[in-house]
């Protein structure tokens, strides 16, 4: 709906669904997502999210899993099978503190697009896993700009994660074709990575500051990019503390 001023959507609210959206609208609360196994802002299992205008902020709320039983995730924009972000959206995505896994943009299996030209994609402390950005799939880029902080994590810490699948070949990319990228994981015990990737990252225009939070083990590794593939790069600065 191009002059739409907002989109709401209400998954299955129940019989006070009314009542709690007058109250959202009217500032009498702030809806987050709630306590539970997974928790997102913005979230579809099949489909893909498209962004394409507005200004959007989209924030998961706290979980109740724990890292013994693998559960809880928090997550900002989750997209089963992709997501784009493109136009003249402003987007800022954040997962929420948790006890096993803190993601801000993701994919279960789907690339991942960024061409809007302001995006801001915040991961918090967890557990096991916290990623700024992660996608089972390829990560392109060329927005003006892109800032993306992995949290602090007890196992691993990624500002960009590209996963390879079996679905669609090559995949585990990062892609950058312009704009100004900047990435900052925070300190994991295991793992601390500003990108990594498990095929390769391809840089035709832009730049890249990528900075990895360091480890807390003799043997843990850090690194501004970590690539299990190739890397073609242009310009920017690569730090693993």
């Amino acid at each position: 709906e191009p002059e739409s001023k907002a989109i709401i959507q209400l998954y299955l609210p129940g019989n006070y669904g009314a009542d709690a959206l007058a109250d959202i609208l009217a500032g009498d609360v702030v809806a987050l997502g709630g306590d539970g196994y997974i928790s997102s802002g913005l979230m579809t299992n099949d489909g893909t999210i498209n962004i394409s205008g507005g200004n959007v902020i989209a924030m998961g709320g706290t979980t109740a899993g724990d890292a013994i039983s693998a559960g809880g995730y928090s997550q900002g924009i989750s997209g089963g099978t992709g997501v784009d972000l493109s136009g003249t959206a402003n987007v800022l995505a954040l997962g929420n503190v948790t006890k096993t896994g803190s993601v801000g943009i993701a994919t279960s299996q789907g690339d991942i697009s960024i061409t809007s030209p302001n995006t801001l994609a915040i991961s918090s402390s967890a557990s096991e896993q916290s990623e700024g950005i992660y996608a089972m799939g390829n990560i392109s880029i060329s927005g003006d700009s892109l800032t993306v902080l992995g949290g602090a994590s007890g196992n691993e810490s990624r500002g960009i994660y590209a996963e390879y699948n079996d679905q669609s070949v090559p995949s585990g990319q990062v892609l950058v074709d312009g704009g100004h990228l900047q990435v900052l994981a925070s300190s994991g015990t295991n793992q601390s990575y500003g990108i990594l990737t498990e095929w390769e990252v391809i840089q035709t225009g832009g730049s890249i500051v990528s900075m990895g939070g360091g480890s807390d083990t003799f043997s843990g590794k850090s690194a501004g990019i970590f690539c299990l593939g190739s890397s073609s790069l242009q310009e920017g600065i690569y730090v693993g503390i």
